[in-house]
């Protein structure tokens, strides 16, 4: 992208900033935080080159219920 005459390269993953981050490429960085809430895998990602990063923690955790008495027509049978 170019703005105003300066050239900017945005990109990042929530759970791959550190590594872009290091890389020198990015000029800036667009984390999702929708992301963090949902993605706690995230934080394992790791490679041989790069140990897991450390920065990233989720900060919230959901505890989803169903509510509701499943029968025969309904699409959720637990």
């Amino acid at each position: 992208m170019v703005w105003s005459g300066m050239a900017f390269l945005i990109g990042a993953g929530t759970g791959t900033f550190e590594f872009e981050t290091a890389s020198g490429v990015y000029t800036e960085q667009d984390c999702n935080p929708t992301r963090t809430c949902s993605s706690t895998p995230i934080g394992a990602i790791s490679t041989a080159a790069a140990p897991r990063p450390r920065a990233f923690e989720p900060s919230l955790f959901a505890w989803p219920t169903v509510m509701g008495c499943p029968t025969e027509d309904r699409a959720f049978q637990p």
